[in-house]
């Protein structure tokens, strides 16, 4: 993939140690000691837990050809394997991304960037699949969308990808400029902005104009799709010299889609005159179709109905609205990421499903929303209080939570603070039984998987009775 020489140069870099050989080629780049990693880079990034440096010898065990260290590392000495030559830069991280950059310049493809504060993966996860029947796409793993999985994405393209499909995330203002910086989108999607990551802005409007960052990226006349019921976002967008088309459910613009049924684990809509029945539930991922049948259509010229074909074909990613069933328990695992918007759009499709029980809503901790955080957990227990039967709040701002659902009118007998899983746990096998749809949403760094996976394994999900 890589001469030496070429590295040196994209890195603004130093070589040290033998072999002094710059035209030495590398298959590529890894961050992961313990992969193989015969004929690459091993690039040293320092993390919030871990630092490459402390793996050097491993890597090199792995068969690392080269490694790409930092200046503050190498001057400490006394870590470096004398057999392996060293590239010295000032930055590892933004070493990665130079790289990256040079890497995508080799390649003239369309390349699509989708952002917002909720959806984004599962946007990202429509668009690759409906091209991916025409064409070999490249798409961001998982969620790989900050400055460590957007390079190592990028530098998985090769010379048959047609087209790529990148995530970009951001909890700060800037992040998306250097994103889309190095990743050079060619149209890009937003498929909201609202509250979320507040710990580390002012409000809503901060956000909507980050989000914008990656529009102001795009070159003169790109495509921009963007949210167009989200009047604040949309009126912001169009401040930019590309070709905005808008989706949406209530206003009126390019892709407004109408509503053809929506609950019991579905949700149907029309668009441009095409029914699209696709099987999974929420009227927030039926704004996340539209946006995806506007970039194929109107970038890659991929025909309405077969697109709509492909989506009914389409499963979630993994801990997104995802189905479960035991004992005659229907059990919604939604608890990849939680704020607000996402937090009120999952507990709307909760209340409008059809059951033969309860619907019981354990509501996790929402993480990373500072001094907003009290004010969005009372908003969960209120909207809860009109839309489900029974409350479980997990984590420390559980108190707030179920407070405010009692001064809606919830019923005392059926709300319940859990300080921990444990408690959960225990209150959930005691209280579930046949019939019973149980909504699971929380922010990652509370694990609510895990809840979910104890209440699922082997089919133990509730006592007799």
């Amino acid at each position: 993939m890589f001469e030496l020489r070429e590295l040196i140069q994209c890195c603004s870099g130093r070589l040290s140690g033998p072999p002094d050989d710059p035209v030495l080629r590398l298959k590529g780049i890894g961050i992961d000691s313990r992969l193989p990693l015969t004929g690459q880079a091993f690039l040293c990034i320092q993390g919030d837990r871990f630092d490459g440096h402390d793996f050097v010898e491993q890597a090199v065990a792995n068969g690392a050809a080269l490694l790409i260290v930092q200046e503050d590392r190498m001057a400490q000495g006394g870590f470096l394997p004398k057999k392996c030559p060293c590239l010295i830069v000032k930055d590892s991280i933004k070493a990665l991304a130079d790289i990256a950059a040079f890497h995508r310049r080799r390649f003239g493809i369309p390349v699509i960037a989708v952002t917002g504060s909720n959806g984004k993966t599962t946007t990202k996860e429509m668009i690759a699949h409906i091209l991916s029947a025409k064409m070999r796409v490249l798409k961001s793993r998982a969620s790989f969308n900050n400055q460590i999985g957007v390079p190592l994405t990028l530098l998985k393209l090769e010379s048959d990808h047609q087209a790529a499909v990148l995530e970009l995330g951001m909890n700060h203002a800037g992040e998306l400029t250097r994103l889309a910086g190095f990743s050079r989108p060619t149209a890009g999607v937003i498929t909201n902005a609202g509250s979320a990551h507040l710990e580390f802005f002012s409000g809503t409007e901060e956000i909507i104009a980050a989000k914008c960052e990656l529009i102001a990226a795009l070159a003169l006349g790109s495509l921009a799709i963007i949210n167009a019921d989200q009047e604040d976002l949309w009126d912001m967008a169009g401040s930019f010299s590309v070709t905005r088309q808008g989706f949406g459910l209530e206003n009126d613009c390019e892709w407004r889609g109408e509503l053809l049924a929506e609950g019991n684990g579905r949700a149907w809509f029309r668009v441009k005159g095409v029914e699209c029945r696709p099987e999974f539930p929420g009227v927030h991922n039926v704004y996340n179709c539209l946006a995806a049948l506007a970039v194929c259509v109107e970038q890659f010229g991929i025909d309405l109905r077969e697109a709509c074909a492909s989506l009914e074909e389409f499963s979630l990613p993994d801990l997104r609205m995802q189905v479960r069933e035991a004992r005659g328990i229907r059990m919604i695992a939604d608890c990849y990421n939680a704020n607000p918007a996402s937090m009120r759009a999952a507990i709307q499709t909760l209340s409008r499903m059809t059951v033969t029980g309860r619907k019981i809503l354990v509501a996790a901790d929402m993480l990373e929303l500072g001094r907003f955080s009290r004010r969005a957990h009372e908003e969960t227990g209120r909207t809860a209080a009109e839309a489900v039967d029974v409350l479980v709040a997990l984590g420390g701002m559980a108190g707030f939570t179920c407070a405010a659902a009692l001064r809606a009118g919830m019923d005392k007998a059926a709300i319940f603070a859990c300080q921990d899983q444990a408690d959960a746990e225990r209150l959930l096998f005691g209280m579930l039984r046949e019939g019973d749809t149980v909504l699971f949403k929380g922010s990652r760094g509370t694990r609510l998987e895990e809840l979910v996976g104890k209440l699922t394994d082997n089919g133990k999900t509730a006592r007799d009775g």
